[in-house]
């Protein structure tokens, strides 16, 4: 990330590695060695700061901080699709090691650019709420959503309204593990009445499978044949983490109602996703509540 946010017209990329070297050198920069291959780099807080007001003196704070943020809207809009399958656990490790960065470029575009804020948070946040303590996760994409909430309808403008959807569905899930029920249950029905109007069978399955978690005692016919039907296009189109989600807490709905057998085959259909690798959700969690 360095490199590519220091270097411009002046400052190539080697001349950045070259300077960060001497940086090192100097100890004014660590090397942090991680387990991955890749070499990241730390610096004092206090030095951070002295740089800081360096570049405010000279007027190329906000410069960089664009530069900054636009890689991260990059890298999360790059990053988003993969976070949920296993066979890309790096892309989650990588996400983890730059929360540090991604905070610092939520902080500056939620103030600057939120239409960048929403498009970071509906990103990284729209399936994997769990990367942040979601406490944490439910604070960014409150402000995210204050922020897009009624600027999306602009034909032509800078907040996308499909990113305002992922968003949504990420502060109702967010604030339903929280425990937040009432709330989580009126931002998921305005997540699901947006997946409607905008035709998004694959984010509404998100949505019904918050709802059914926000009250899994409740299953109204006419939610009942949306599920179904959800189920049909996710299998259709594979969209398998949709499904795999959908299949769990719809099967936990149906045994919690006494329709153990549809309850069953519906886990079973889950754990075989699980199984043949293409979610890097744990099944084994869920089979575990009254299907032995």
């Amino acid at each position: 990330a360095g490199h590519a946010v220091a270097s411009d017209s002046s400052l190539d990329e080697y001349e950045v590695f070259d300077l960060l070297e001497q940086l090192v050198n100097k100890s004014l920069v660590t090397v942090q060695n991680r387990q991955s291959d890749e070499v990241r780099y730390g610096m004092l807080q206090s030095i951070r700061h002295y740089g800081r007001q360096r570049l405010s003196e000279a007027g190329e704070d906000d410069t960089l901080r664009q530069k900054h943020a636009r890689y991260y809207v990059a890298l999360a809009e790059e990053a988003g699709p993969h976070l949920a399958w296993s066979q890309t656990r790096s892309w989650a490790r990588r996400v983890v090691a730059e929360l540090d960065n991604f905070r610092a470029a939520l902080d500056w575009t939620l103030a600057q650019r939120p239409e960048l804020a929403l498009r970071i948070a509906a990103n990284l946040f729209y399936n994997e709420v769990h990367s942040l303590p979601p406490r944490e996760a439910r604070s960014w994409l409150e402000r995210v959503v204050e922020k897009a909430r009624g600027n999306t309808e602009e034909e032509g403008g800078p907040f996308r309204m499909a990113d305002y959807l992922r968003a949504l569905i990420g502060l109702g899930t967010a604030t339903a593990i929280q425990g937040d029920l009432v709330k989580a249950e009126a931002l998921l029905e305005e997540a699901a009445q947006l997946a409607r109007r905008l035709d998004e069978p694959r984010h509404g399955a998100f949505v019904l499978a918050g709802r059914q978690v926000v009250d899994p005692y409740r299953l109204p016919a006419e939610r009942r044949q949306e599920i179904e039907a959800t189920l049909v296009i996710c299998r259709q189109r594979r969209f398998d983490l949709e499904l795999y989600s959908l299949l769990l807490v719809y099967a936990l709905t149906l045994d919690l109602q006494g329709d153990r057998d549809r309850a069953k085959r519906l886990f079973r259909e889950a754990v075989d996703l699980s199984q043949r690798g293409k979610v890097r959700y744990d099944a084994a969690i869920f089979i575990s509540v009254q299907f032995r």
